[in-house]
């Protein structure tokens, strides 16, 4: 609370699809506070792997973030629709799943770690958590994108 009055922030009405990801826009804070959550964990794991001498298909990185909503309710749901609101209005993906994880499955964005090679994202609910994964670099293969998915959610639903 700032001067006796709650602090708010609100969700942009329309998604921006000139940046990364339409929901780009949004600091971690403004996030945390328009969507109602008790918490956001967010990270980045890189890797080079020495397989590939060529520096683009040779590196991955997996970023993600986990919104906590464990006492608000549905807002899990909530926040979901309002991804899908930009994922679908900025034509980058649709409902899906990815390693037998349901959500919203997409690329086509302008990647941060490499700009010619599209990255590939993951918008799950899992309870009162919503997970955003995103797979970018050139070492990823479709299989290894679902291993990944696999062996990453359940940590992070952990946390």
């Amino acid at each position: 609370m700032a001067g006796g009055t709650e602090c708010r922030a609100t969700l942009p009405a329309t998604p921006d699809c000139d940046l990364s990801f339409p929901w780009g826009a949004v600091s971690d804070e403004d996030l945390v506070l328009a969507a109602g959550a008790q918490r956001l964990v967010t990270g980045r794991s890189y890797a080079r792997l020495a397989a590939s001498s060529d520096s683009v298909k040779g590196s991955a990185s997996l970023a993600y973030s986990v919104l906590d909503f464990t006492s608000s309710g549905d807002r899990a749901d909530v926040m979901f629709h309002w991804y899908e609101m930009a994922v679908e209005q900025c034509r980058i993906g649709t409902r899906g799943s990815l390693g037998g994880v349901r959500g919203l499955v997409g690329s086509g964005h302008r990647p941060t770690l490499l700009p010619n090679i599209p990255g590939r994202f993951l918008v799950s609910v899992s309870g009162p958590r919503l997970v955003v994964l995103v797979f970018e670099g050139g070492a990823w293969s479709d299989t290894s994108r679902a291993d990944a998915t696999r062996r990453a959610l359940p940590l992070l639903l952990a946390t």
